[in-house]
């Protein structure tokens, strides 16, 4: 069997799958917690940085998804605070 996986292949996976535990960390920190070990009940800090994953998570998605560079470009300037780039 010949698998040939491609650029594009890689980045929709990437994107699937940071997407969905992003989405999961995000408005289900304590189920997916659980998913990936961590139990919520022995740290009740867990459930707020599972949520700080899933916004990392869901960020990461954003910069795979956007093909245009510009707009990734743009992206990048907003996160460090603006300003032009170099």
């Amino acid at each position: 069997m010949n698998l040939t996986i491609t650029p594009r292949h890689a980045r929709t996976a990437l994107v699937g799958i940071r997407g969905c535990v992003g989405v999961g960390a995000l408005f289900a920190p304590s189920a997916t917690g659980k998913l990936m070990g961590i139990d919520a009940e022995e740290n009740p800090a867990a459930p707020y940085l599972a949520r700080l994953f899933g916004v990392r998570e869901l960020f990461m998605v954003a910069l795979f998804a956007l093909r245009r560079f510009r707009r990734r470009d743009r992206l990048y300037a907003a996160v460090r605070g603006g300003g032009r780039q170099r």
